[in-house]
């Protein structure tokens, strides 16, 4: 019999209407406090400046004060209930960016923006459930990618490192022009899609029925958006507003749960017989197994795709489509199905960490193979000397670091995070640079987590991974905290206060990728 599967919508919108009278009673209250202008960070502007011939230009219809503000200043002003009504319902996406900005009073469009989405959420779930409105989010950012145009959900708020006043700016210009150049938006886009998925996956372990289905649509969404967004369709609600009924989808994703089946028939075999496998004695025994495996994949994946580099294999996407279309199924041994390989790579690294890896392979481009051969050897390195449930700790505190570097370029007064005592020194080659990833590798994280971190449990499971996507280390620490027992060293209440600063490591000089 199929698991069934619902949204917890009643929850959800309760929450909601709780946000919403929140962000009513700080808006009407805005204008009545000199509290916004006053401080050393902002300073009152102009907002009418006219250009050489005496006419106003084409910011003339701000009705607000601009201001000057270090961007570190936005979210300090924030309603506390707010922010924290906003996290729990959209997570860290910039939609909760553009409420919690809005929520200050500084502009009637921002809060007009805020109000209508809102709106939208509340009128969406209401009448149709949360899996018609998460899918027409995802249908909503799609097209806006099929397209080139942004979408009407598409909030101006980008990143929550950025001017205020550049924000007003922007929200009054047409939409084509607020998001900058065609290359800027073309990255707004793909940024905005990004977010939306995230968010569908954070609300699909957040309001979810807990099982495998949760977790199997969860990582689908944020490793193959496609398949997860199809997921979505399973609901006869989605379908009768008119989303495609075509469930072949599900060929793929019950092939692709065949070939994990006969990876782990595979692995146990070779636990039992094989003396090349990794030695992980010195970790903790709650994490012994997911950190062997974890290593003897990443080890054979690579090893795999080193092997099938001089033949000629088909494009994986061509294979996908032939499995969705006919049911046309490869017959190639494990270690030499491109479908499982690539799997197995979004599974060690997330998909975006993992493009370089598949990519490569792909178009047999040596350079990018092997940056993606040294991030996953670096990754390995890290839970060879702590464990896998640190590895997002360090990937996403790493990445942290490097945003705060270029922020800081811009604006001196943000401070740079020092992370060097929670990752220890390595060479070059096992140098763990995750910058280009941006907040792909939030998301990345989560679904690693999801499939190797604690997979067996459920509940602790989704929490990980939801943590990880409102970028909570201290919660994601507190949860591992209460698997591994409170007898364990290095893992008091202390410790968790004070993360990441603290943790204990293990030796390890092993090579896990040749």
């Amino acid at each position: 019999m199929a698991e069934q599967f619902a949204f917890d919508s009643v929850a959800f919108l309760q929450l909601l209407n709780q946000l919403r009278r929140r962000f009513d009673e700080v808006v009407s209250h805005a204008p009545l406090s000199f509290e916004q202008i006053d401080g050393d960070l902002v300073q009152p502007q102009c907002a009418h400046k006219h250009t050489e011939r005496g006419e106003k230009n084409s910011e003339r219809n701000i009705d607000t004060v601009a201001l000057v503000e270090e961007p570190k200043a936005i979210f300090e002003r924030i309603d506390a209930r707010v922010a924290e009504l906003t996290e729990e319902l959209f997570s860290t996406t910039h939609w909760a960016w553009m409420i919690c900005v809005a929520s200050r009073g500084l502009d009637s469009r921002f809060i007009d923006d805020a109000r209508a989405f809102l709106s939208y959420c509340s009128s969406m779930v209401r009448k149709f459930g949360m899996g018609a409105w998460l899918y027409d989010l995802l249908n909503d950012a799609t097209m806006s990618m099929l397209l080139h145009r942004p979408s009407e959900h598409m909030p101006v708020v980008q990143t929550p490192y950025e001017s205020i006043v550049d924000v007003i700016r922007r929200r009054h210009r047409t939409v084509d022009q607020r998001f900058g150049t065609v290359r800027e938006r073309e990255q707004c886009i793909r940024d905005h899609t990004r977010h939306a998925h995230a968010l569908a996956a954070y609300c699909t372990l957040k309001w979810g029925t807990a099982g495998t289905h949760r977790s199997t649509m969860a990582q689908l969404l944020l490793n193959e958006p496609g398949l997860g967004m199809c997921m979505l369709r399973e609901d006869k609600t989605v379908r009768d507003l008119g989303a495609c009924p075509d469930m072949r989808f599900r060929r793929v994703i019950k092939y692709v749960r065949q070939l994990r089946v006969q990876a782990d028939f595979e692995y146990a075999k070779d636990a039992l017989h094989s003396d090349d496998m990794p030695n992980v004695e010195s970790h903790a025994p709650e994490v012994q197994d997911m950190d062997k495996r974890y290593l003897y994949d990443a080890r054979k994946l690579v090893e795999a795709y080193r092997a099938l580099w001089p033949r000629h294999t088909r494009s994986t996407e061509t294979v996908l489509g032939e499995i969705e279309e006919r049911n046309a199924l490869p017959t190639q041994p494990l270690w030499e199905n491109t479908v499982y390989l690539r799997d197995l790579a979004m599974s060690l690294m997330g998909s975006s960490m993992a493009s370089k890896l598949i990519g490569g392979f792909e178009r047999r481009d040596m350079e990018d193979f092997e940056k993606g051969v040294r991030l996953l050897k670096a990754m390995c390195s890290r839970v060879q000397e702590l464990g896998l449930p640190f590895l997002p700790i360090l990937v996403i505190e790493q990445l942290h670091q490097s945003m705060m570097e270029i922020a800081h370029e811009d604006f001196p007064s943000i401070e740079i995070p020092d992370y060097e005592q929670l990752d220890c020194e390595h060479d070059d080659e096992h140098e763990l640079d995750v910058s280009e990833y941006s907040g792909d590798a939030v998301e990345d994280m989560a679904a690693m987590v999801l499939q190797r971190v604690f997979p067996e449990e459920d509940e602790a499971n989704a929490n990980m991974a939801m943590a990880l996507l409102r970028v909570r280390m201290g919660d994601y620490a507190q949860v591992v905290m209460e698997l591994f027992g409170d007898d364990e060293e290095g893992l008091d209440d202390d410790s968790v206060d004070d993360f990441p600063d603290s943790g204990g490591r293990g030796a390890a000089d092993f090579d896990v990728i040749a």
